[in-house]
């Protein structure tokens, strides 16, 4: 089954070149299109929807309003079975990638992003991941590491999976513990008796 894609632009030139763009893709069809924030949530009312690019300035009703109404209910909880929507705009502002994906976007892409990045975001979404143009991450991870405490100490070097410690090797294995293993892993000697 195709992904189904909503385009939401004020502008419809932009709107002609990501249908053109989309709809030579196999697994990807345009199942609707609107004008701006209002019209999109209208259209939403009667469309089969999967993925929405939406544009975030647009008159009426912007895109952040709109995500934030068609993603989350009056409580801001997610809304089950919504639509996913992923930001396309000309704006690297902080401001609108951090709305948009407060107001539960699946991602924010600006719109010189090459069309294969594109195609892949939509499908990235639609599969459930989440997608930032790249410059917004590196200012994201550089805000997220700020607010981060600073580390005391190094941390603890986990043991591995193969080479568990001392005190778990010598009595990790009983054949009560695990009836169907015939004798302890490798890594694993048997309580002394």
């Amino acid at each position: 089954m195709p992904i189904r894609v909503m385009l939401v632009d004020d502008q419809e030139l932009l709107r002609t070149g990501f249908r053109m763009v989309l709809q030579s893709q196999g697994d990807i069809e345009i199942a609707a299109e609107a004008g701006d924030g209002q019209q999109a949530l209208d259209v939403l009312r009667t469309a089969e929807v999967d993925v929405i690019l939406m544009d975030v300035r647009m008159p009426r009703l912007d895109g952040v309003q709109a995500t934030r109404r068609i993603c989350l209910d009056d409580r801001g909880t997610p809304i089950e079975g919504a639509p996913r929507v992923l930001i396309l705009t000309t704006f690297d502002l902080d401001e609108y990638a951090f709305a948009a994906l407060k107001a539960g976007a699946s991602g924010f892409l600006l719109k010189d992003v090459p069309p294969t990045e594109l195609v892949a975001a939509i499908r990235a979404v639609h599969g459930g991941d989440a997608v930032v143009a790249p410059t917004t991450t590196r200012r994201m991870i550089d805000r997220f590491a700020e607010v981060l405490p600073t580390p005391t100490a190094a941390p603890a070097r986990p043991s591995s999976p193969r080479s568990p410690s001392a005190s778990a090797r010598s009595s990790c294995w009983s054949p009560r513990a695990c009836p169907t293993a015939r004798s302890p892993p490798a890594w694993c000697s048997p309580r002394p008796p």
